[in-house]
């Protein structure tokens, strides 16, 4: 079972990273605009719409130069911290904010024509219960459009800390393959769109790639609820000096574009 994330705790972290954000999070921009493209290629006619964590604002903005709801659009993040940077993001005038856990929505069955959320759901203590939860949420013919952070997404940063003991610190995230398997029994083989986008980002030492994590608001682990012991992380430098190329260091990002329809 996975752990419980500290949502209060995920609030905070993304809401101080908001600063530094869009300077270090290149492939989080990459992907909303990935996940913006394939919304937008299945219908522009939408009535009311939801967005799931709103924190940084990157999805809103990809959205907003061609959303254009005929009902409420809705932001929601589980903190109101995360709505000054996306209020300044949408081009159009309007969005309703709320103050609500995703992976809980509290609202009425059958609202919605359009769910979407640009990588959240990875921070999700059971994603897929909440996927077929915001399902319910839609209209009929609705759609959920959402992108996922998947494996192998942080290695060898995870498989160090997983060799030195302290594998838990670390989102379990779903394989690629899993997800898939998981949303086409949810939806009886009919999934609407699901494609995968890769990126290796190179630094220089593990500490430029620390920083960049701290930067953009993802700490190593959602769940983690104690330091690190310098005996540890003198390990896990070590084991990671391993993984070092020609190039530097590198460091796997993977995350999963899905969309839906009820």
């Amino acid at each position: 079972m996975r752990p419980v994330p500290d949502t209060a705790a995920v609030a905070r972290s993304f809401a101080g990273a908001r600063t530094h954000y869009d300077l270090h999070a290149s492939f989080h921009t990459r992907l909303a605009g990935h996940l913006a493209e394939a919304t937008r290629a299945a219908g522009t006619e939408f009535g009311h719409v939801l967005e799931i964590g709103s924190h940084t604002g990157l999805q809103t903005r990809a959205m907003s130069p061609w959303l254009r709801p005929q009902g409420l659009w809705v932001l929601s993040d589980i903190h109101a911290l995360g709505f000054g940077t996306a209020d300044r993001r949408a081009t159009t005038a309007g969005p309703c904010r709320l103050v609500m856990d995703g992976q809980r929505p509290a609202l009425r069955e059958r609202t919605f024509d359009l769910i979407y959320s640009g990588a959240c759901f990875q921070w999700f203590s059971e994603p897929m219960a909440s996927v077929r939860q915001l399902l319910g949420l839609l209209r009929p013919g609705g759609q959920l459009a959402f992108s996922i952070f998947t494996a192998p997404s942080l290695e060898p940063l995870r498989q160090a800390f997983e060799d030195s003991g302290e594998g838990d610190r670390f989102l379990p995230l779903l394989s690629t393959d899993r997800l898939r398997h998981d949303l086409e029994a949810m939806t009886s083989g009919q999934l609407g769109h699901f494609e995968v986008v890769h990126d290796r980002q190179v630094y220089d030492d593990w500490s430029a790639a620390f920083d960049v994590l701290r930067h953009i608001g993802a700490a190593l682990s959602a769940f983690r609820s104690r330091p690190l012991p310098s005996r540890v992380w003198r390990e896990i430098r070590l084991r990671l000096e391993n993984e070092r190329s020609e190039e530097g260091c590198p460091l796997k990002m993977s995350a999963a574009i899905a969309l839906l329809r009820r």
